[in-house]
Parts: C-alpha cells; sequence; structure tokens
C-alpha cells in the first residue's frame, strides 16, 4: 500500500511539531524516519496511524484519503517502543488478541497465530508469558501480533531502543528479513543512523518538523543536499571547515594556509565564502616532502574493528580520520593529510545548502 501526505502540519501549544511535509513511501518499501530528538519523527509516525490529527494536509493510503479515519479503520499494524504486551497473557493469547477482537473463528485464528509465530521464529514461546521473555523475544511477539492481522502497512516506533548494542542488530536485521517476506510497507522511526542506514531502502531525515533530504541511504550519505544531512550521518562525523573562492575557482582555507582547487568554482565571484565538509575517511596520508594540504599531530587513537579512528590538531581545527589499522601511527606524531578533493561536499556559507542545489547565475537556493 503506498503512502502519501500533502501539505501535512501539526503543532503543540502553537508549536510546529510537523510543518508542510510532503513525503510519498512506495508500495514494499521500508522507509525510515530519521533525525535528533523532538524532530517530529514520532508525531509524523501517529499522524500516519490516525492517533493524531493533522492541523492541515490530507494522508492517503493508495487512491483513498484516510486524514479522519480511526486507527481500526486504516488497516495498519503498530509496534511500539515498549511493545505494550498484555503481561497476564501468553504469548500465543497476546498475538490472538487482535484476531478475538475482530471475532475471527477459532481455528483459523490459531492457524494464523502459528503462522506468524513461525514467520517471527518463536514457536516454543508460544506458552510463555512476556515476564518470561528477553527483550529481543518480546519485540518478535509484538511484530507478530501487529502483522496477524494482516495490515497494509506496519508501524514501528522506535523499536529497537530498549535493546542492548548486539540485540539491535540481530533484531533489525530480523525485522528486515520479516519485512521483506512479507511484502509489507513499513515506516521505522529511529534516532539511531546506523539503523537506518543498514535496513532502509530510503530515509527521511527530519529537523524541527521539516523534511531535510529523502532518499537512499546511499543518496543521503555521498550527495547531501545541506551541511545539516552532510552532519547528521557518519560516524565520526563530518569534518567542517570554512572557506574563501576566488575568481580562478580556488578554495583558500586561511587558517590552515592551504589552498584547494576546484574548478566548479570558477566564476562564482571574488572572496565568497564557503562551508565544506570533509568525511573522516576522504583523506590519506603523505610524506612531508610530498605536496599535502594539512600538517598538524595527532592527539588520539581509537582502534575500532580493524580501522583507527585518528584526531588530529591542526592550528584551531581539529580533524577525525579513518585509516586502515596497518599504519604504524603514534600519539604525539606529526602527520601530513591530503584531501580527497572529489569527494568534498560544499555548502553555500549563509543558507548551509549544498551547491549543487544553488543557481550560480542568479545565487539563490533552487
Amino acid at each position: 500500500m503506498k503512502v502519501t501526505l500533502r501539505e501535512v502540519s501539526m503543532a503543540f501549544d502553537n508549536v510546529l511539531a510537523v510543518d508542510n511535509l510532503n513525503l510519498e513511501v512506495n508500495e514494499g518499501e521500508l522507509v525510515t524516519f530519521l533525525g535528533p530528538s523532538g524532530c517530529g519523527k514520532s508525531t509524523t509516525l501517529f499522524l500516519i496511524a490516525g492517533i493524531y490529527r493533522p492541523l492541515t494536509g490530507k494522508i492517503q493510503f493508495g487512491d483513498k484519503e484516510v486524514t479522519q479515519l480511526e486507527p481500526e479503520e486504516r488497516e495498519i499494524g503498530m509496534v511500539f517502543q515498549n511493545y505494550a504486551l498484555y503481561p497476564h497473557m501468553t504469548v500465543l493469547k497476546n498475538i490472538l488478541f487482535p484476531l478475538k477482537m475482530r471475532k475471527t473463528p477459532k481455528n483459523e485464528a490459531l492457524q494464523q497465530v502459528e503462522e506468524m509465530a513461525g514467520l517471527v521464529g518463536i514457536n516454543d514461546l508460544l506458552h510463555r508469558k512476556p515476564s518470561q521473555l528477553s527483550g529481543g523475544q518480546q519485540q518478535r511477539v509484538a511484530i507478530a501480533r501487529a502483522l496477524v492481522k494482516k495490515p497494509k502497512i506496519l508501524l514501528l516506533d522506535e523499536p529497537l531502543s530498549n535493546l542492548d548494542a548486539r540485540l539491535r542488530i540481530e533484531t533489525r536485521e530480523e525485522i528486515r528479513r520479516i519485512q521483506k517476506e512479507v511484502g509489507i510497507t513499513t515506516i521505522f522511526v529511529t534516532h539511531d543512523q546506523e539503523e537506518a542506514l543498514s535496513i532502509s531502502d530510503k530515509i527521511l531525515l527530519m529537523k524541527n518538523g521539516r523534511c531535510q533530504q529523502y532518499g537512499t541511504p546511499e543518496k543521503l550519505y555521498t550527495e547531501p543536499t545541506n551541511l545539516f544531512s552532510a552532519a547528521f550521518l557518519g560516524n565520526p562525523p563530518i569534518n567542517k571547515l570554512d572557506g574563501v573562492v576566488d575568481l580562478c575557482g580556488n578554495i583558500k582555507i586561511e587558517d590552515l594556509d592551504i589552498v584547494l582547487k576546484n574548478t566548479s568554482f570558477v566564476g562564482l565571484g571574488d572572496n565568497e565564502r564557503i562551508k565544506l565538509g570533509v568525511r573522516p575517511e576522504d583523506f590519506f596520508v603523505v610524506d612531508k616532502e610530498e605536496d599535502f594540504d594539512i600538517k598538524g599531530t595527532i592527539t588520539l587513537i581509537e582502534r575500532v574493528g580493524k580501522d583507527l579512528i585518528v584526531k588530529v590538531a591542526s592550528k584551531q581545527y581539529f580533524i577525525r580520520c579513518i585509516f586502515s589499522s596497518d599504519l604504524a601511527l603514534e600519539i604525539g606524531d606529526e602527520i601530513y593529510l591530503k584531501i580527497k578533493t572529489n569527494k568534498m561536499h560544499t555548502f553555500h556559507y549563509n543558507t548551509e545548502i549544498s551547491y549543487k542545489d544553488y543557481c550560480w547565475n542568479t545565487k539563490e537556493v533552487i
């Protein structure tokens, strides 16, 4: 089922939680709403669920407008952060409950429960109660209960936030497997970028109730439309530098005494201020005799798996880089870095919008 939002807004106490949001989620996609706390992602999910009613705008499921429909009329399944299982009921009865409310014949209902239990891998837990289950098992029960009534859309509100790190990885993989197997349109809310990047077909990145960028995980990471998108995605975060462009298109980072060539900036204007973003993986080490961009001192080294996260002090900047652990580096070493300028991101100084979305002639954002 396709989900469409048209100019949807929502406010609490005159504060806009969702601001004129337009969105299309295609049938069978898993779309993640991502952003910092208070950005409006859960509110948007609750608007789609029918728990909230928008101040303005329309919500459609397929060709049907559902803006004013009650949640039970929308053919949705929902999984909450706290699982919301009935503690006095067994797993079987928890999953059975929505079918009981629908007055589904008992034999048919039990068969559907067994099918869903098999899908999520909890056949051997049907006679236990929630208190006898791990967090990951409880989450699977909640998913089975949401899916047993065969909804057209599955909504998940931060479903992994109560799990430990290893279990989060296992459970998000299971959610993706189940979603693919069932083929259901799914909307997943999280503030964890790693979760979003790992399982989503598309990501809606939000800030202050507004869409900052909507697209595939790869697109958001490699082609951020603004500095917020560039900085929110990536761990360690992108390095931000201030620069000035001359008439020849050279980018001067005066605080570091370096000049970077970028022919796409030829003719932009003399002394045009810009902001640059360089991801930690887009530096490489060179010898001091070679042409280098940045000279600095290593102040911190963290080993993360096969990689080293290296913090380099250069004048007033602290630059984070990711290198292979094969490099022999020590804290206190002098280091010479080169920037992969073809991977560098450039943004308008005031609007912080990517120059890829900037009109050169009028100097207005498009």
